[in-house]
């Protein structure tokens, strides 16, 4: 995930593709009332309750994209325990390879 310097909003940040989907996966579970709103529910709203409504999806947002920070860490370290993990058994494998009469 990149990032502008100290972005003002949202549609500020830059999201690859793959990013994108995770955090729309995401919305869908834990705050679904981010999608596929009405806009016309929000027409007499004053400019007070339209900033309270605003700032409360920025927080929400905020709370999702550091739930899925975590994640991806938590994938990442696994994925680096797995890696080291597959190159153990990968040099095992061939040590005990050598070992065989047939191998050469």
């Amino acid at each position: 995930m990149t990032h502008n310097t100290s972005p003002s909003s949202l549609s500020e940040v830059e999201l690859d593709w793959d990013t994108k989907q995770l955090y729309l996966l995401f919305v869908k579970h834990y705050a679904p009332e981010l999608l596929d709103q009405d806009d016309s529910q929000f027409e007499n709203e004053t400019e007070e309750q339209r900033k309270q409504r605003v700032e409360g999806y920025v927080q929400k947002t905020n709370v999702l994209l550091e739930k899925m920070n975590i994640l991806m860490s938590a994938w990442k370290k696994k994925l680096k325990t797995a890696k080291k993990d597959l190159l153990h058994n990968l040099e095992s494998g061939i040590s005990e390879a050598e070992q065989l009469p047939n191998f050469s």
